[in-house]
């Protein structure tokens, strides 16, 4: 099933701003959305906020998303550092890697290992296929030219949003529609046969099933990746799932398995490493 994890922004939490509206909205959608109260929110520490979003995802996937708010984007450009495993992508909300306009010298002191601290961005990139970013012209933060140049490196969209602010209830969002446009974007057909090519697979196509088809026993001589855009699939033999719309799934090379379109049909893109194996 498709994931969504939201991560709040510093002294924010699970039930403010745009949170409660998003995470309805994604339910709605068909994703599993997580938004955990991160620890000492008026106080956040990277090791601490990293993992709580450890523990939270516990085995990322190919269908797991992240939304990040501010401090939370960081939150989540860490963890990613940290893994191996390709997710399925990100929107950063009010992202930052550098903050002006912090008057408090507390403030400042929190801030500083977020802003010190370097992110190794090239394994971020390697594990996290697309992203999009959303920022405001007019955030009180400032630092809008850096933070936009430091998140060309992960990023494969930016949008700048006037009069925004930093994207809070005060600022007037309690909704924020913009999200669920972008993380339907990610799951374009055009995004997602870029995708599969990126990741090295020599033939991707579109592929229709009428209900109730059934492909016998088989197996792949090449790894071959489906992204089902509507309805179902049940794979089932050496492995034991179904598919839903939005979702992913990797069949292993050489294991038997034979599969069964649901009641509505499907309609799935496939990403083949040998052209004809599946």
């Amino acid at each position: 099933m498709k994931r969504a994890i939201i991560i709040h922004r510093w002294e924010g939490g699970s039930h403010d701003d745009w949170r409660p509206w998003l995470k309805l909205e994604l339910e709605k959608a068909g994703y599993e959305v997580q938004v955990p109260d991160m620890p000492d929110t008026d106080v956040p520490v990277i090791d601490k906020w990293v993992s709580k979003l450890t523990e939270v995802v516990g085995t990322p996937d190919v269908n797991t998303y992240f939304i990040g708010h501010s401090i939370g984007c960081q939150t989540i450009l860490r963890y990613l550092e940290t893994i191996d495993t390709p997710v399925g992508g990100a929107v950063f909300v009010a992202g930052w890697f550098n903050l002006e306009n912090m008057e408090d010298e507390d403030v400042k002191e929190i801030a500083r290992p977020w802003i010190e601290t370097p992110i190794n961005l090239v394994k971020v990139k390697s594990v996290l296929p697309t992203a999009t970013l959303i920022i405001s012209e007019n955030d009180p933060y400032g630092c809008l030219e850096v933070n936009k140049q430091k998140f060309s490196e992960v990023m494969t969209k930016g949008i700048v949003v006037p009069n925004a602010g930093h994207f809070t209830s005060e600022d007037g969002y309690n909704e924020i529609p913009l999200v669920v446009d972008e993380l339907k974007g990610l799951f374009s057909p055009d995004v997602l046969k870029l995708r599969l090519k990126e990741e090295g697979f020599s033939h991707v196509f579109d592929w229709h099933d009428e209900p109730n088809t059934e492909y016998p026993e088989h197996s792949h001589k090449g790894m071959v990746s489906f992204y089902v855009l509507k309805g179902s699939v049940a794979f089932s033999g050496s492995i034991n799932v179904i598919v839903k719309s939005g979702e992913r799934f990797d069949v292993p090379v050489g294991i038997i398995h034979y599969a069964i379109v649901g009641t509505e049909g499907c309609d799935w893109i496939v990403g083949e490493e040998i052209e004809g194996d599946s």
